[in-house]
């Protein structure tokens, strides 16, 4: 787990959109993977923010204007301050407790998804912020999990007690390349040709519900209607019923084709649905 220059410069930037670092709670115990050159392109101070090679990030969420820095993890062998599996429940001690809940890396390692961004969403007070910086693509066995940005669409929402402030995906290629989804709601398969990170900033505007109803929404809008849509679910640039004929009649060349159709995608890198920012 650790806070690179390109995330150290989200985290920094999200103090113009609202995020107060007061009391800060980093889930992981964060180490700042940046050289001094990078903490002064930050226009920060290396002598008090990265005293030695390889930090950790207390100092850096201080210089962002922290008064108290706080990290969570399952062990003890980083020096976290508090030991909590995040399949678990968090205890009601913690709830409501601070201003930023900050994930530079951990949620991706962790079993039950759902039960830990609840956590993350329960320990966040009233005003404050949630931020998550996890794997969405090309980052295969890393952990257990890669995300879509419609996960966080649909959880941190307004009737679950958030508001999403600011999300990006980050594609690491040689010159950093970050993309937004055009529309939130919709579904848009993309490809990456290299690893690429999904960047979260949510705030809490209102009480958390018992039970979260979280579908995807695309589904949701077809269920309601009397019947299927009539190309539904398909990806591929033919209709239903060419595609089923052509499957008939040159079943190998059809199968070929299709994954011709994914592999350029994934090749070239197929972001329809998304804009440069």
């Amino acid at each position: 787990m650790g806070i690179t220059y390109e995330t150290a410069e989200l985290l920094k930037s999200a103090r113009s959109r609202g995020v107060n670092y007061e009391t800060t709670l980093q889930i992981g115990r964060q180490n700042l993977i940046m050289g001094r050159a990078e903490v002064r392109r930050l226009g920060l101070d290396p002598a008090t923010v990265l005293k030695k090679n390889w930090d950790f990030a207390e100092e850096f969420f201080k210089a962002l204007g922290a008064r108290t820095v706080t990290s969570m993890d399952a062990s003890g062998f980083e020096g976290a301050t508090i030991l909590h599996d995040l399949n678990r429940a968090i205890p009601e001690s913690l709830k409501n407790s601070f201003s930023a809940v900050m994930d530079g890396g951990t949620m991706e390692h962790i079993f039950d998804v759902a039960r830990c961004l609840r956590n993350y969403m329960e320990m966040t007070c009233l005003g404050g912020h949630v931020l998550i910086h996890t794997p969405a693509n090309n980052f295969l066995e890393h952990g257990f999990h890669q995300f879509s940005t419609q996960l966080f669409h649909t959880v941190l929402s307004p009737p679950n007690g958030f508001r999403l402030t600011h999300l990006i995906l980050m594609e690491y290629s040689p010159i950093l390349r970050c993309w937004r989804p055009v529309e939130a709601v919709k579904r848009h398969e993309a490809t990456t040709k290299w690893p690429t990170a999904v960047y979260v900033e949510a705030q809490r505007i209102g009480s958390i519900p018992e039970v979260f109803n979280v579908q995807q929404a695309e589904y949701a809008e077809e269920w309601s209607k009397t019947e299927r849509s009539k190309n539904f679910g398909d990806i591929y640039p033919v209709s239903r019923e060419l595609r089923w004929k052509l499957l008939e009649m040159f079943p190998r060349a059809c199968r070929t084709a299709e994954r011709l159709y994914r592999g350029v995608g994934m090749r070239l890198g197929k972001r329809r649905g998304y804009e440069r920012v």
